[in-house]
C-alpha cells in the first residue's frame, strides 16, 4: 500500500518536472523572439547601429559574410545571434569551422558564456567542443579540414 502511494507521488513529481521544464521552454521561446530585448535583457548588452544591421541581415538573409575590423564585436554579435537562433528553432544543427582548434574552442567558449545567462533547464552541460540545448539542437565545432560531408543547418566560420 505505501509503495503504490510513493509510486504515484514519484510519477506525479516527473509529470510536473517535466511540465515545468516545457513551460519554461516556451518563456524562453517567446521572449527570444524578440530579438532587441532578448539581446538586452537576457544576455545582457544592446547592439551597436553596426551590430543591429547584421542583425537585420542575419534575420533577412540565406548567406551571410560580416567583413569588419578587428576587435569590433563580430563573434560576439554572432555568438548571441547563433544562440538566439538556436533557443528560437528546435532540432537546429549548428557549426562553428575555425582554421585551427584554437579558434574554434574560443568561439564555443564565448557562446558557453551567454549560455551561462539562461535558465539551466534549456541546456546540457557545456563541452568543449560542443553545447547540446534541451531542445534537441547542437552546436558543434570543427576544424575546417573536418567539415566535408557536414550536413549543418546553419554554421559560422572564422577565417
Amino acid at each position: 500500500m505505501q509503495r503504490d502511494k510513493l509510486g504515484r507521488f514519484l510519477d506525479t513529481a516527473k509529470v510536473d518536472v517535466v511540465a515545468a521544464r516545457e513551460l519554461a521552454t516556451k518563456k524562453a521561446k517567446k521572449a527570444a523572439a524578440d530579438q532587441p530585448s532578448w539581446f538586452r535583457n537576457t544576455l545582457g548588452f544592446k547592439p551597436f547601429s553596426y551590430q543591429q544591421e547584421l542583425i537585420d541581415a542575419f534575420n533577412a538573409n540565406q548567406f551571410l559574410a560580416a567583413r569588419w575590423c578587428r576587435q569590433s564585436g563580430k563573434s560576439w554579435i554572432i555568438s548571441a545571434l547563433i544562440l538566439n537562433y538556436a533557443v528560437t528553432h528546435d532540432d537546429s544543427y549548428i557549426a562553428v569551422v575555425g582554421p585551427s582548434w584554437r579558434q574554434t574552442k574560443l568561439n564555443i567558449r564565448r557562446m558557453g558564456y551567454f549560455l551561462r545567462k539562461l535558465s539551466p533547464s534549456q541546456y546540457l552541460k557545456p563541452g568543449r567542443t560542443i553545447l547540446r540545448f534541451t531542445f534537441n539542437s547542437l552546436y558543434l565545432g570543427f576544424l575546417h579540414e573536418s567539415k566535408r560531408g557536414l550536413s549543418a543547418f546553419l554554421s559560422s566560420s572564422e577565417p
